[in-house]
Formats: structure tokens, sequence, C-alpha cells
């Protein structure tokens, strides 16, 4: 029941012809024997008898990071949060289902993979999201740490959960040449204050990681974060800015400001105030700037 909630379905939950073949990328990637295995049982015959020309083989990854150009159409995601933060939900809007939607599902049939296509400069890719359990004590093995680019998710709603993130990007991919994503769930919330001495942006814009993007799949699938994720897995030797223009960003960073300011009115009773007497001294130094230009003219 787990492959219905992997791939693309119609609406009443059959696979369908988009989600099969992407069922096909998935297999390929994780275990090529069994896909030669399927494309025997299906009568696959092309040159010498052999399933195997059916399987294209491409070069190494670290070839393709120094040669900054890849021919590859499949790219891993590794997702990382902590426990509720919505992981679930961001693997199951990349099937283009809402968290209404979500909710009607049985979790024991919920897969840890979600895979399908995503558009990167006009050219379709398949990028494959997998969950990753791990708790921020624990060592990530080869295998966990064999992906294109890293997504680590956070809840704006629990104040707790964004250590998570920062721990795991030191402790992991600080030195590793994997690109990294921090995501803020739930953002049809408002956010509240993370429990880390840096705020999200701050400690995105300290490491030069791409600024928080933000998703929620309420009603509406936010799609702009499987773009910016399977653009920096394909071209992971784009610098940081030009990932930031990829797509339009979330003010995460305004709405800090915007609280910060309110927290500055809250505690100073006198602040308007001390505005109102600011912006009259700045007004009353431009008059009489305005008319010493004035006569300085008239003069002439």
């Amino acid at each position: 029941p787990d492959v219905n909630n992997t791939v693309c379905t119609n609406h009443n939950g059959w696979i369908s012809l988009h989600g099969y073949l992407a069922q096909w990328e998935l297999t390929t990637l994780l275990d090529v024997p069994r896909t030669i295995e399927y494309l025997a049982y299906l009568g696959y015959q092309y040159l010498n008898d052999s399933q195997l020309s059916a399987i294209t083989v491409t070069r190494d990854k670290k070839i393709d990071l120094d040669k900054k150009q890849t021919s590859r159409n499949v790219f891993r995601c590794h997702v990382m949060g902590a426990k509720g933060v919505g992981k679930t939900s961001l693997l199951q809007g990349h099937l283009n289902r809402n968290l209404r939607y979500v909710a009607t599902l049985n979790k024991e049939h919920l897969s840890s993979f979600t895979i399908n296509t995503v558009q990167v400069y006009g050219q379709e890719k398949y990028l494959l999201l997998h969950e990753v359990d791990v708790a921020v004590s624990d060592m990530l093995n080869p295998t966990e740490m064999n992906c294109d680019v890293a997504c680590l998710v956070y809840d704006v709603t629990n104040p707790r959960t964004f250590e998570f993130c920062a721990r795991m990007y030191l402790k992991h991919f600080l030195d590793s040449r994997i690109p990294t994503l921090v995501v803020a769930c739930k953002t049809e919330h408002p956010a509240i204050r993370q429990d880390y001495h840096l705020s999200p942006a701050q400690f995105c814009h300290k490491y030069k990681l791409p600024p928080p993007q933000s998703f929620t799949c309420i009603d509406k699938v936010n799609k702009e974060v499987y773009i910016k994720l399977a653009t920096m897995a394909a071209y992971p030797n784009l610098k940081r800015l030009v990932h930031m223009l990829l797509v339009q960003q979330n003010p995460l960073w305004l709405q800090e400001k915007i609280r910060h300011v309110r927290d500055i009115i809250s505690r100073d009773d006198k602040i308007y105030l001390k505005i109102g007497l600011l912006a009259a001294a700045l007004a009353g130094v431009g008059f009489i700037v305005y008319r010493m230009s004035s006569s300085s003219s008239s003069s002439r």
C-alpha cells in the first residue's frame, strides 16, 4: 500500500502513468538488480537478450562536481528534522497532496520516500525525497550522507526544533559539498522565536546558506521548495546568490525584524514620543537646508 503514497495517483487513488514511470526511476535508483528482474518478468529484450541495455550508468557525482555539469535526471534529497516538524507533509506535498488529504491517510501505509518530476530551468528532473529518521546525537552513516541535496526542516510554531537543524548542519554538512536548504514548515501560523542563539535567518546568513524557505500545504501546496531543492541538486556549484534568486522567498527575515521592532515598542512606553521628536528634528533640519539653498540661489 505504501507505493500509492510514494508516487502520484489519480483521484481514485490508483497509480497514474506519471506515477508508474516515477516508480521505475525510484526502483532503479535504489535497487538496480530488482529493476532488471522486473524487466525480465515483463519480457524485455533488446540487444543480446540482455536487460542491461535498459540501464543507463552515469558518471560518478564527484566528477560531475569537478566538471560543473551532469547528465543525470534523478536526484536524491534527504529530509531531516525533529519529530513532528512536518516532514511527512513535506514528502506528501511533493505528490501535490495538501494537509487535509494527508490527514485521511493510514499512517501505517505512509512511505519514507516520495518521487515526482520538477521543472529545473525548463528541463524535467526527478526529485526523490527520502525522510531520514535520525537523532541529533547520531552519526550519519555513508548511506544517509549519500544525497545530492540535504533538507533540514523545523517548525515555526515549536521553539525547540531549529536547534536540531543547526546542530545537524554543523555536525555533518558544514564541511561537505552537499547543498543544504533550511525549510520552515507550518508557516500558515505566526512564527515564534527559536530557542537558539541565532535566528534561522541569521544562521543561514552566517554559514552562507540560502535564506530559510517557507512551506505550507494546509490547502494549496507551496511548490517553490521542490523547485529550489531540485535546482540546488542539479547545479550544486551555483553560488548562494543565484540560489536565492531562483524562487521568490517568503521574507522570514522581515518578519523577524518586525517582531524585533514590536518588542522594542512594547518595552518602551515613550517610544512614540521619541520617534515624533526625531521626525520633527529631521523635518526642521531639512527646512533649514532648503531655505539656505534657496537664499544662495537668489543671491546669484
